[in-house]
Parts: C-alpha cells; structure tokens; sequence
C-alpha cells in the first residue's frame, strides 16, 4: 500500500515554491498516493487537477491561524486524510496547518522555506518550530541561516536539511530545443538574462553594463526575457545608455531551454537570489553563468569553476567578467562544462528526490 503525501499551499499566484511542488508532485505520485491542498484560485490547484491529481480546496490568509474554526476544519481535514507526510511552503500554511496536523499524529510535518527573510524570535514561531513541525528543509544554505539569523536555536539543528532547488536533467535532456531565430550572429557573443522584470531582479544594472563594454569596442549582445512591472524604466535606461544596439528586450520566452540554446552565457544581475533555478538550467546546457556575490548564488556559482562572481553591485568587475568570456571563447566551453557536472552531481531532481525518500516513503 502507497504512503499518502499531503503538499499544502494556499498561495494564488504561481512561484518558485509552487513550482517545486507541482514538479515534486510530479515526480512522486508512482510512488506514493499525491494530494494537493491548494487554493481553489490558485494556478497550482488548476495545474495539479490537470493532470490527475487529487486536489482539495484549501484557503488560508495572514491570520487564520487564530481563526479556531478555520484550525478544528485543519485539523478535521488531516485526520480524515491521516498521510504519512505534509509539506508546505509559505508562511501561512505553516502557522495554521502544523498544529493541527501534529494533532492528528501525522509522522512526518514539513516546512520547506524559499523566503529569505530572518524568522521572527517570538512565542508563536517558537511553538510551531519546536513543538509543530518534525524537520525543517530550506532550499540552500543561505535561507537556512538568514531563517535563523535572529535567534540560531528556533529549531534543532540536527532536523535541518537543505532540499535544494533541482532541475529533472533526463527530462530537461530529452526535451528538444531550438535556438530563438535571429538573435545569434555569428560575430558577437550572445549572453542573456531571464527572469520578471523587477527591481529585485536587477535587470537595470544591464544597460550600465552595456555601456561600459560598447565603449571597449566590443562585440555582444545582451538578451533580456520576461515580462513586468520595469519594463518601461529599462526601456529608459537602454536609451539613455545608447545601447539598443546590444541590448534586446524579448518578452516573455515560452521555453527557458530554447533561451538557454540561444545564448553563450547566463548573466544574473540580482539583488537578491534563494538558489536560482535558471542558473541550473544554464549549468544543465553547459553554459557558464556570471551572477553577483550575493544570497545563495555562492552555492550554485563556483568563482572561476562554472563561471564569475562578482563583489556586489561592482558594474565594472560585472563588465570585465563578460569581456573575459568574450576575448577568452574557451572559457565558455571550460566553465561549461563544470557547470553540468555540478549540476548532475547537487542540482539534480534524483538527487534532491532521493532525500525526500526519506520522509515521504517509509
């Protein structure tokens, strides 16, 4: 008889964690009987049900938790469900769902963390963490200390493990791809940037970037995907830069890997990043990766391994990065193929997969 894994998550909008899920999901319901507690409004809820897994209507705001109907139908819910593990991932799934469900005895209470804002030292989190939850899995190292960098003993260290973000390399592998026609000439060497537009994404560094590197006589191209809330500022400042020559806004990109096909290097220019998943899919296409020296990037980027870190918001170091790639086309290949390796050993889902192994199938 298949273990019951519950994966809990209230949130509407579709994210990093929720991708995770869906793609966990994914991956685990041959072995074990999947159920999906999502909100009814939410893209997970309607992507889960569209390809055959049980999904149940769940809604949780900032402060259902001290709503005592809203615990005892938590509560009632997972006892009726009794899995042999829950997880969820954001913050208000968390505060309402692991008392219960320690309640209702579930061997296995799972909080997976992707936000990387420090956990507050008060009574709650202190119940919940110590008494709620049985591990707890942030996806790298930096959100495990940033999680506990206010007080080190919210939770025993010996119950933590960093899940990383992972890729599914046999499927990514086997996925055909083809490079976006007419970005490539033959003369330049192409590197791009994918991700929302926004400020935290530090796509606004790039036309600053361009500059200093047209003024060298050099010949690139920058591609920007995504779509958001800067787009018109950047549009700005690529004019302001006069780099429209070199810079080039997409859109949204319906395949990240007919991106990555279409470019020689990935350039993360965030302010702020957990573990990024698009980094692992650079490194899964042997494309090295060039990102500032900030948050988790240290821990998918290897300096001069699989590609270039950079001191934090340094335009000039970020530039020189990109002229080396460019003088020195080897290193392409050098810190590429690094990079794959890296990826299959850490960032692969058979590796993460086989970690959850532990708790989900007993």
């Amino acid at each position: 008889m298949k273990e019951k894994i519950c994966f809990i998550n209230s949130s509407k909008i579709w994210g990093g964690g929720e991708s995770w899920q869906f793609e966990t999901m994914l991956d685990f319901r041959d072995k074990a009987e999947v159920v999906s507690l999502s909100s009814p409004q939410g893209t997970l809820h309607k992507k889960a049900a569209a390809v055959g897994i049980t999904t149940m209507p769940i809604v949780a705001g900032n402060l259902s938790f001290l709503n005592p109907i809203k615990i005892i139908k938590a509560y009632l819910l997972l006892k009726q469900l009794a899995p042999h593990a829950i997880m969820f991932n954001t913050a208000n799934d968390f505060k309402l769902f692991t008392m219960p469900a320690k309640w209702a005895r579930i061997p296995y209470r799972l909080y997976r963390r992707d936000n990387g804002k420090p956990m507050k030292s008060h009574l709650l989190n202190k119940i919940l963490l110590r008494g709620g939850i049985t591990h707890f899995l942030p996806c790298s190292k930096f959100i495990q200390r940033s999680a506990l960098s206010k007080d080190p003993n919210l939770f025993p260290v010996e119950k933590i493990q960093v899940i990383y973000n992972s890729i599914n390399l046999e499927n990514w592998d086997a996925t055909p791809a083809m490079a976006l026609p007419g970005k490539r000439n033959e003369e330049e060497v192409v590197f791009g940037c994918i991700g929302r537009l926004s400020s935290e994404k530090g796509q606004l560094f790039l036309p600053e970037i361009a500059r200093i590197l047209k003024n060298k006589g050099l010949k690139f191209k920058i591609l920007v995907a995504g779509t958001g809330p800067l787009r018109d500022e950047i549009v700005s400042v690529i004019d302001r830069c006069q780099v429209a020559d070199c810079v080039e806004l997409l859109g949204f990109v319906e395949s990240n890997k007919s991106f990555m096909a279409t470019i020689d290097c990935l350039l993360i220019p965030s302010h702020w990043e957990g573990l990024s998943t698009v980094a692992i899919e650079a490194m899964a296409m042997n494309k090295p990766v060039i990102a500032f020296d900030v948050a988790g990037n240290p821990e998918v980027v290897i300096h001069q391994e699989t590609g270039f870190l950079i001191p934090p918001f340094d335009l000039e170091q970020f530039a020189d990065a990109i002229e080396k790639i460019i003088i020195q086309p080897d290193l392409i290949t050098q810190l590429g193929q690094s990079g794959r390796q890296l990826a299959q050993k850490q960032f692969s889902r058979a590796v993460t997969n086989h970690q959850l192994e532990s708790f989900f199938i007993a």
